[in-house]
């Protein structure tokens, strides 16, 4: 493990953050961001973000999570952000099996170790990062409890590509076609492109601004549209965590009223059948409750918060 570069002044992040490489056991080099101090020691959140996410588009949460006296440890799985990509075109948005992406977690939690991040370890996985973390969690990595906001435990799809994407997309897959994108995607960053009024992610003008600017700053950490490799990856994994049982951890979950990407009837399906748990659904918002304005997102992240503290307690 070695330190390497973070832009906490560009995420507008707590400025003692740091960064470090370290090396899952298949030998794929990851960054991980650290913010933890003498103020920080009620336990460590571990956030695992989303698709198309990385460190520094992540700072309004990373400071709301720090001042309420939380570490907190960021994930940039295989093929995000700084984190070793998995195609020739660096913009592809690939996995080559989705299950991969629980070797990232493990390296995490043995950095964290390392580093003697404090304990006790809470789980926060936000999209993407929420369907790899029930896994982890089904998967008994040692958290406390877990959040999650807008988690992928279902794709926004229309009704038939939900039955045939599948098969076409496994096919396409075993044909050698599984780098190449997703019908209709590409290597462009979406978030560049759309207007304000067009933008899938966040209700507030000011955090698709900030959104908007980091990307153009940082051209070689964001990725383009998904392959079609990921997109069966994914639906396979989704049914897969659809069929088991709830990991038995407190949790605490969101879901965004307005969320274009991943299917609200999922969470709540999930959140029916788990016994420790709340579940809320935020009016009005957009998919990525973590770039919302200031009055959603901090609102969600002080309750997570104050849900870990009240999980401390328990046996």
């Amino acid at each position: 493990m070695k330190h390497t570069s973070l832009d906490s002044e560009l995420a507008l992040a707590p400025p003692h953050g740091q960064a470090y490489e370290i090396t899952t056991q298949d030998g794929v080099t990851l960054r991980i961001g650290v913010w933890t101090d003498k103020t920080t020691t009620k336990g460590t959140i571990f956030l695992l973000p989303g698709r198309a996410d990385f460190i520094e588009k992540l700072g309004h949460a990373l400071r709301d999570i720090h001042s309420s006296g939380f570490s907190v440890c960021v994930l940039e799985f295989r093929g995000l952000g700084l984190s070793d990509r998995l195609t020739a075109d660096r913009r592809a948005g690939h996995i080559h099996r989705f299950t991969d992406y629980q070797r990232d977690v493990q390296a995490t939690m043995s950095a964290a170790s390392e580093l003697e991040l404090p304990k006790p370890f809470f789980l926060h996985g936000n999209s993407m990062g929420g369907c790899i973390g029930l896994r982890s969690a089904i998967e008994g990595v040692p958290f406390k409890a877990c959040a999650f906001t807008s988690p992928m435990w279902g794709i926004q799809l229309p009704r038939v590509l939900h039955m045939i994407a599948p098969p076409i997309t496994r096919a396409a897959r075993t044909l050698g076609f599984g780098h190449r994108y997703a019908p209709g995607r590409n290597g462009d960053n979406e978030t560049l492109e759309w207007t304000f009024e067009e933008n899938e992610i966040t209700g507030d003008a000011d955090m698709f601004a900030h959104l908007q600017h980091v990307n153009r700053e940082v051209d070689e950490h964001w990725i383009g549209g998904p392959t079609i490799g990921w997109l069966q990856q994914a639906l396979k994994e989704t049914k897969y965590l659809a069929k088991q049982p709830a990991p038995g951890l407190p949790c605490i979950a969101f879901s965004a009223e307005l969320d274009q990407l991943v299917e609200n009837a999922a969470i709540e399906k999930r959140m029916k059948t788990w016994p420790d748990s709340k579940y809320q659904m935020i009016p009005a918002a957009k998919h990525d409750l973590l770039r919302a304005g200031p009055e959603i997102r901090s609102s969600v992240l002080a309750q997570i918060c104050t849900f870990f503290e009240n999980a401390i307690g328990r046996t």
